[in-house]
């Protein structure tokens, strides 16, 4: 084996400036076997450690050029500083120049010879299990391969000239429609308004209504709806769609949100392509890699400085928006998900969400700062945005779901149709309960549009205090009242809007008590004593989610399984792009990147069979690769990878 160069510099072994050598052979690291233990048996083996202290053999360095020995030790010295922490490669071939390979290795020393008239020095390197995981030796020049896939079943023999496997990088770039997929996409960037993060919160992604009758008019759309499918960071998730084949289909997906505040462009944008963007405000609670959003352009960023409230890594008109030029002080927005609604599959049917666990608001008539309520629970799941009661158990006061209205002894059942507070006797100690809605993008107005009052004979009922609060930062504040009825010992109906807008800020819980207090008397077998119940409700949000819905671009669905015949290891990609956008799919680092716009997309990509540390090894010697996708069009497949050697 023969060093040819160390970081570049082939002065370190060209026969006129310096000669260098490894002064013993390269042999394995010692690895140091993981097992579990048995009772009563021998330990299983699980797998390897490598050693934390393996070195590369020694390489002797010798300084020929003696005119010039000065300028050579300050050029090694410099050359095997290691302070910055940086590996570099190694570069060495076969005795006769042939087949060069390297190894990243980081410098830990140079130690001068004694007795070698300050012309001999020994470096000492470490090697980067970063770049290779086995300290393998790799070849400097990829091995590539250009396969064009056509249909499904095609295959191509790949070969592995080194001496150990190989861990390729594929990029699968589509150039014709495939036959069957999801054939159209439209993106839907979300910005979320709430001034606190939740959890699986529901979001029309229409943000209003998608023209759905078009779509079935054009046969790009089944008219039931079942091919419309959600991807929300490129996986396929559940949804519930509400009047699907009409000029105003909602689609509701649940979302989880962070607090990541608006920020203000710093420096102006051109149209062109950046390096970084600087903004003035705080990016801390931003992704390390995300999207952001200045007016109609989506810009996708792959690093950040916290300090300097910059984005790196930028890609400009991301998703399909157009670069734009941006003015300082124009608003920047942080898009949390990634989201598309594809479509135009045939007769396929894509994953849908079970109806039982839908949220509990009418999908219909809500909108992203509306919910609508004929229902407000259900005992059985827990709905989304669904209403809570509070009640002391000790009194003949609680608060009760039920199912239709009136004076009588409701049963309980699910959803709640009604939802309200009662006394089955009165006390002449006060007790209350309450009924309470909860929103952390905050409430504005709740208006009740129906509901029953119901109050007992005068000399049974001592006071009636029915008030209604909005709680700011977690503390009541009143924000009406509601009278006790004028008729006793009859149902009177209700109707009141509720303002919590003149509160000292932007209050995220509703809630109405009632109160009562009176002389004990006798339960009534057939009914209730007084109660307040609400059949329907608009509760009016103030900062819902601001969803924009993208023109529709053209998709194609790559839903493939790429298979090595030879060793048995495969791999599924699932993934939605356009035609001649790439995926690039690294299976040495694990890791996937849409090459659209610098985006990471690990879920594309799933190991078939069982768990296993490298996703499509190739070994030594001729392999032959499979690719299965219903209804393909052309794909182009590039193969790059390095042949990895033992010395």
């Amino acid at each position: 084996m023969k060093i040819v160069s160390w970081d570049g510099h082939a002065e370190i072994n060209d026969g006129t400036n310096c000669t260098a050598f490894f002064v013993r052979d390269y042999g394995l690291p010692i690895l140091e076997a993981l097992t579990s233990p048995r009772h009563n048996a021998a330990p299983i083996v699980s797998g390897v450690k490598f050693p934390q202290d393996f070195m590369l053999p020694v390489v002797q360095i010798v300084i020929e050029n003696t005119a010039a020995a000065t300028t050579y030790r300050r050029y090694l010295h410099q050359w095997f500083d290691g302070k910055n922490g940086q590996s570099r490669p190694l570069v060495v071939s076969d005795d006769n120049g042939a087949n060069q390979r390297q190894m990243y290795a980081l410098p830990l020393g140079l130690v001068q010879v004694e007795g070698g008239a300050g012309l001999i020095f020994n470096a000492l390197l470490k090697p980067d299990g970063k770049v290779d995981p086995h300290f393998r030796w790799r070849a400097v020049a990829e091995s590539t391969d250009t396969w064009s896939v056509t249909t499904s079943g095609s295959t191509r023999v790949i070969n592995n000239g080194g001496e150990d496997d190989a861990y390729p990088v594929l990029s699968l770039t589509p150039t014709t429609a495939k036959s069957v997929g999801s054939a159209y996409k439209r993106w839907v960037p979300i910005k979320w308004n709430g001034e606190a993060g939740s959890a699986q919160y529901p979001v029309d992604i229409t943000g209003g209504g998608l023209d759905t009758a078009a779509l079935v008019t054009a046969g790009k759309v089944q008219a039931s709806g079942v091919d419309l499918a959600v991807e929300v960071d490129g996986s396929i998730v559940g949804r519930w769609l509400a009047d699907m084949n009409t000029a105003s289909t909602k689609i509701w997906v649940p979302l989880s949100f962070q607090v990541m505040p608006a920020v203000e462009l710093a420096v102006s944008l051109t149209a062109g392509a950046v390096t970084s963007i600087e903004v003035d405000g705080d990016i801390t609670t931003y992704p390390s890699a995300g999207i952001i959003m200045i007016g109609t352009e989506a810009i996708q960023y792959t690093g950040k400085s916290n300090n300097k409230s910059q984005f790196v890594g930028i890609t400009r008109g991301a998703h399909g928006t157009t670069a734009a030029i941006h003015n300082p002080g124009v608003q920047v927005d942080a898009i949390q998900h990634s989201v598309y609604i594809l479509y135009g599959g045939g007769s396929g049917v894509r994953l849908t969400t079970s109806p039982s666990a839908q949220p509990i608001f009418s999908l219909t008539a809500s909108t992203n700062s509306s919910w609508v309520f004929t229902e407000f629970g259900e005992t059985a799941a827990s709905r989304l945005g669904a209403w809570q009661y509070e009640v002391d158990p000790s009194s003949g006061f609680y608060a009760f779901p039920y199912s239709t209205g009136g004076l009588v002894t409701k049963t309980l059942l699910s959803p709640w149709d009604y939802l309200g507070i009662a006394y089955l006797e009165l006390a002449s100690t006060a007790s209350t309960a309450n009924i309470i809605f909860e929103n952390v993008c905050g409430i504005d107005t709740v208006n009740i549009t129906a509901g029953e009052l119901y109050a007992d004979d005068p000399d049974e009922l001592m006071t009636w205090d029915l008030t209604h609060y909005g709680y700011v930062d977690g503390i009541a504040e009143t924000a009406d009242t509601t009278a006790v009825p004028g008729t006793r010992n009859s149902l009177t109906s209700w109707t009141q809007t509720i303002d919590l807008t003149g509160l000292t800020d932007t209050a995220t819980r509703y809630m109405f008590s009632l109160r009562l207090t009176g002389f004990p008397g006798t339960p009534v077998a057939s009914g209730f004593k007084s109660f307040a119940a609400i059949n329907s409700a608009t509760v009016a949000l103030a900062n819902g989610p601001t969803v924009t819905v993208n023109a529709e671009r053209t998709n194609y669905e790559i839903d493939a399984t790429i298979t090595n015949t030879t060793t048995g290891d495969a791999i599924t990609v699932a993934f939605n792009m356009q035609l001649n956008e790439t995926l690039e799919i690294d299976t040495d680092q694990s890791v996937v990147v849409f090459l659209g716009d610098g985006s990471s997309q690990g879920q594309a990509v799933r190991r078939v069979g069982d768990p296993r540390q490298f996703w499509l090894p190739l070994s030594p010697g001729s392999n032959t690769l499979r690719y299965d996708d219903t209804g393909t069009g052309n794909v182009t497949v590039e193969i790059a990878f390095r042949k990895r050697y033992y010395i």
